[in-house]
């Protein structure tokens, strides 16, 4: 019987948990996830949505929702939060409703506590129209 090494089999467990997710919350009225709003930033997919479902905001400013995952179909790789940052700033840039505002650590940290998935999403403040 293949015995799949612990490390790589939480890497996969992670990864399966952020398809999960994201599918749960492409399904549902709180968080909706367009093909518009997905790029391709160097190796990771990143695709993202308005996550004020998740609670609004006093700035004005919205809270949005980044998955990136690797672009390799079967890698185990996740980006740093640093990296993570820069590819989800990166691909905001694409977008003609949204620019991005600020990360804030808080913010990551409180949504990512609600839907899970830190190894492969982030959380940030955007000004959208």
């Amino acid at each position: 019987m293949n015995m799949i090494p612990g490390k790589k089999m939480m890497r996969l467990l992670g990864l399966t948990m952020t398809a999960a997710l994201l599918a749960a919350c492409s399904s549902g009225n709180s968080v909706h996830f367009s093909d518009s709003n997905k790029v391709t930033v160097g190796d990771y997919n990143v695709k993202w949505a308005d996550a004020s479902a998740f609670g609004k905001r006093d700035d004005g400013l919205t809270p949005i929702m980044f998955i990136i995952t690797p672009t390799v179909t079967g890698s185990d790789r996740s980006a740093s939060l640093a990296e993570r940052q820069r590819l989800a700033q990166a691909a905001l840039e694409t977008s003609s409703r949204c620019e991005w505002a600020r990360f804030d650590p808080a913010v990551n940290a409180q949504y990512t506590s609600m839907a899970g998935g830190a190894d492969f999403t982030l959380y940030a403040l955007a000004r959208c129209r």
